[in-house]
C-alpha cells in the first residue's frame, strides 16, 4: 500500500484480513509497513501515527508499535479499547520491560511480541490473533524464566502457538505432531526430543511416521526438508525464547 491510507470505514475486495498498525514514527511506520506487506501479502495493512485517526470497527485486529514517556503501550490500548471494545489488539514491546507486558495482559491484549523479532514473527502472531488466538510468550511476562524446555509434557504454549501458525496452518498436524515438527526443525534426535517432551522415543517414532504419511515424505531427512521449506529459514524455538 503506498501513498496516503484509505479511509478505514471503506469496504475491503474480498475477505483479507485487515490490521490496523499504530506507530508515531513516520520512518518505523512506513518501513513496517513494507515488511508486513511483503509477509502478508493477502492483508490490508493500514498505517497511521494514531489509531484515532482511523474508524477502528473496519479492522480485524490493532497493532500497537511505539510507547513513549508521553503515551505508554498500555496508555494507547487503554484508549484505543474504551472507544473501540472488541477489537483485538497486539503491542510490539521492548523485552525487559515485564510491568508494561503484564499490564498489557491485564487489558485484554491478546498478543505481545518482542521489538527484536522479525516481521515474519511478527506476521505470524497477526494471523493466530486475528483467528481468535492468544500470544503472549512467558519469556516477555518473566524475564527470569529459562528458555529451556526440561522435561514437561508440552512445549511452551508460546512455541506451540508460533510453530503451529507457520508450520500447521490447515490443521493438519495435531498438537503432538506440531511440537515434533518444532524439534525436528532444529534438528534434535529422537531420544532428545522423547526427553523433553516426556515421552518414549518408540512413541516419537510413531509420531514422526504419522508426519512424514502427511507430508508424503519417504524419510526423516525429506520431511525436515519440507518443514524447512515451509519455515522459510526461521529458527522457530529461537524465534519463540527470544520474543
Amino acid at each position: 500500500m503506498r501513498g496516503d491510507p484509505p479511509l478505514a470505514g471503506q469496504a475491503t475486495e474480498g475477505d483479507a484480513a485487515r490490521a490496523l498498525l499504530v506507530e508515531a514514527r513516520k520512518l518505523m511506520r512506513d518501513c513496517l509497513q513494507r515488511a508486513l506487506e511483503g509477509a502478508l501479502p493477502d492483508w490490508r495493512i493500514v498505517a497511521v501515527p494514531s489509531a484515532l485517526e482511523a474508524r477502528a470497527e473496519a479492522f480485524d485486529l490493532a497493532v500497537l508499535c511505539h510507547g513513549t514517556a508521553e503515551s505508554t503501550l498500555s496508555a494507547q490500548a487503554t484508549k484505543v479499547l474504551a472507544q473501540f471494545p472488541g477489537l483485538r489488539l497486539l503491542a510490539v514491546i521492548d523485552p525487559g520491560n515485564e510491568p508494561e507486558a503484564r499490564h498489557l495482559v491485564e487489558l485484554g491484549v491478546a498478543g505481545l511480541v518482542s521489538s527484536r523479532s522479525t516481521a515474519r514473527i511478527l506476521a505470524a502472531a497477526m494471523n493466530l490473533v486475528a483467528r481468535g488466538g492468544r500470544f503472549v510468550p512467558p519469556e516477555l511476562l518473566d524475564p527470569v524464566r529459562p528458555g529451556s524446555h526440561g522435561g514437561g509434557n508440552l512445549a511452551p504454549d508460546a512455541i506451540l502457538n508460533m510453530s503451529g501458525a507457520v508450520l500447521n496452518p490447515d490443521g493438519r498436524f495435531t498438537r503432538r505432531e506440531v511440537e515434533i515438527l518444532t524439534f525436528l526443525h532444529e534438528g534434535l534426535q529422537n531420544k532428545i526430543i522423547a526427553f523433553r517432551l516426556g515421552i518414549s522415543e518408540s512413541t516419537v517414532k510413531v509420531h514422526l511416521k504419522n508426519i512424514m504419511k502427511k507430508l508424503n515424505a519417504r524419510n526423516r531427512t525429506q520431511a525436515l526438508f519440507f518443514v524447512q521449506r515451509m519455515v522459510g529459514g526461521s529458527n522457530l524455538l529461537a524465534n519463540s525464547a527470544a520474543l
